[in-house]
């Protein structure tokens, strides 16, 4: 129970003497608390220890669901966290991916070209000619095509060690996920039960607010705002962790 036990009220000391006129008000006055309470049968409902029972079974079941949530929350926050950061690492990867292929691609283009222009190079140029201002003319131009075919191959070993980081990225990645999706779908099952629990608390703490003990508990603590029938309707329509507060602070108003 998480009520501390209320300490007694003594009577007044009958043998305090006071004047006949306020001792005679004092009992009329007691008298008439009697008849009221005899006279409303919802103040003694409201007293009734069995529906206090009702209204802290049905408390205390609302704190354990939401001290589950506040353990399981944190988690899921992270869990969303980690899973935001990988999304960045997916889109960087894959601008990586696709800036790689198109500078590979570049690179078969001008080794391609390359490839012709070679291959016109040796059509047009003999062997051995008389000609010296055409001998002169195809060496210039076969010392072009070898310049442009060494830078190529320069360019050959570092995109070769690009691919190879990337793929080595991309795997370590793809690992990292799918620890991350193993733990992800283990707390989303968690988090469903938990929501689960939240919406049938939900529903019976509707119930409760619907009968004829609440209405009492109601109106003898003096019709609490956390109370108002305008912020206890369908509960449980919308289990969430501020519906549940909600109806918690009704019930700890009670």
């Amino acid at each position: 129970m998480r009520r501390m036990a209320r300490s007694l009220r003594h009577a007044t000391d009958p043998r305090v003497q006071g004047p006949a006129t306020s001792l005679s008000i004092r009992i009329a006055g007691a008298a008439a608390a009697v008849l009221w309470v005899l006279s409303c049968p919802g103040a003694t409902a409201a007293q009734d220890p069995a529906s206090r029972l009702e209204l802290d079974a049905l408390l205390q079941e609302g704190e354990l669901v939401r001290d589950e949530l506040d353990r399981l929350q944190p988690r899921a926050d992270k869990l969303a966290e980690e899973g935001a950061q990988l999304d960045a690492q997916d889109q960087s990867l894959r601008a990586a991916s696709q800036s790689l292929n198109e500078d590979i691609q570049a690179f078969n283009v001008a080794l391609n070209d390359l490839e012709r222009t070679a291959q016109a190079h040796q059509a047009r140029c003999p062997r051995e000619s008389q000609d010296s201002a055409l001998v002169e003319a195809c060496n210039a131009e076969a010392a072009r095509i070898r310049e442009q075919a060494q830078a190529r191959d320069a360019q050959r070993p570092t995109l070769r060690q690009r691919q190879e980081d990337l793929n080595r990225d991309i795997a370590q990645h793809n690992t990292v996920r799918g620890d991350w999706a193993v733990r992800k779908n283990k707390h989303d099952g968690l988090m469903e039960l938990n929501r689960r629990d939240l919406a049938a608390w939900l529903d019976r703490a509707q119930r409760y607010f619907g009968t004829d003990a609440f209405k009492v508990r109601y109106r003898a603590a003096g019709n609490p705002a956390a109370c108002r029938p305008e912020g206890l309707q369908n509960l449980a329509a919308g289990p969430a962790r501020a519906t549940l507060e909600r109806a918690l602070g009704c019930l700890q108003a009670l």
